[in-house]
């Protein structure tokens, strides 16, 4: 009995310990010190819980990573692979119905996250190339391209779209790994959110962008999150989103807000029913709602959800 509780006080204190240095050096308190404590809130209540469409017909696209609402189509979706895809763009119908395959003349070296706003009277389509697992590549690129003519898009539908235009860019701290692309369509800045440190890192590349040299974002600051794999701010600029594998992240801005300013502020938590590999996120061409997207899995076939807004 004696060695029982002896071993126990040792073992006990033990793991007390462990416990403690490891808290201490990961810092959770910190980490999660401006991250709400419950999924409810404002706006929280004014989405509804996910309605599942159906999977993705276009078997080829089987790895989205990103996804952006289109504007030439109702009820439309572009959407991307991941790394080891060629360079192409899959038009998603909300039914998961195939709409078409686009291509264009750029690399693929690995796509993570696409965005898209209105500048002038044009709706851009921003691609991220901003993967970077192992942290090797200095030059990162987003391609933009205007949405192309989607009078003929339907199942099959091929084509080649263009022109495109080509950001290089460098962080100023490092090579970083990234799955989270933002383009807002008050500023016209675009955004970059890292995945991998503890506390992620925002970076911008202002508007007017470079698009013929090499660029350094810079370093907004540092945000509450890790493992980001997408983001999206609303047709309107109003909304921002960004999620993990286990959250749904949301912003409402305010007038006259940056979108640093507003990220800067505790989120509150939207519903989300956790994926296969969930990836990607979008607000629906309306703002009626969100989208999240998984990836497939052995036999299992992504299927879109839609989290649609409460009547108010």
């Amino acid at each position: 009995m004696v060695k029982f509780l002896h071993r126990l006080l040792v073992y006990g204190l033990g793991f007390g310990v462990v416990y403690w240095l490891f808290a201490h050096w990961f810092n959770f308190d910190k980490l999660y010190a401006h991250l709400p404590t419950t999924h409810q809130g404002e706006a929280g209540a004014q989405f509804g819980p996910p309605v599942p469409r159906r999977a993705v017909s276009n078997t080829a696209a089987d790895e989205i990573s990103g996804l952006v609402a289109a504007q030439g189509r109702r009820a439309a979706l572009w959407g991307h692979n991941d790394s080891g895809d060629i360079p192409r763009l899959f038009l998603i119908g909300e039914d998961g119905a195939d709409l078409g395959t686009y291509t264009f003349p750029a690399t693929a070296r690995d796509w993570e996250d696409m965005a898209a706003c209105w500048i002038d009277s044009t709706y851009y389509l921003f691609l991220g190339d901003i993967g970077d697992n192992d942290s090797l590549y200095e030059i990162k690129y987003i391609y933009r391209v205007p949405e192309p003519d989607l009078a003929g898009a339907g199942p099959g539908q091929r084509a080649v779209i263009g022109p495109i235009d080509t950001l290089r860019f460098r962080y100023p701290d490092g090579n970083r790994d990234a799955e989270t692309l933002l383009a807002d369509p008050i500023s016209r800045n675009i955004y970059v959110v890292s995945k991998r440190e503890r506390n992620v890192h925002l970076y911008v590349l202002a508007y007017p962008q470079d698009w013929q040299g090499i660029s350094t974002a810079q370093l907004i600051g540092e945000l509450p999150f890790n493992t980001l794999t997408s983001g999206d701010i609303s047709a309107n600029g109003q909304e921002i989103l960004l999620k993990n594998y286990q959250q749904v992240y949301y912003w409402q801005r305010r007038a006259g807000e940056t979108v640093e300013g507003t990220l800067r502020r505790p989120p509150l938590l939207l519903p989300y029913q956790e994926e296969r590999r969930g990836e990607a996120l979008a607000f629906d061409r309306a703002g009626t709602g969100y989208y999240t997207l998984g990836e497939d899995v052995k036999k299992y076939r992504a299927t879109l959800f839609f989290y649609p807004r409460k009547p108010e």
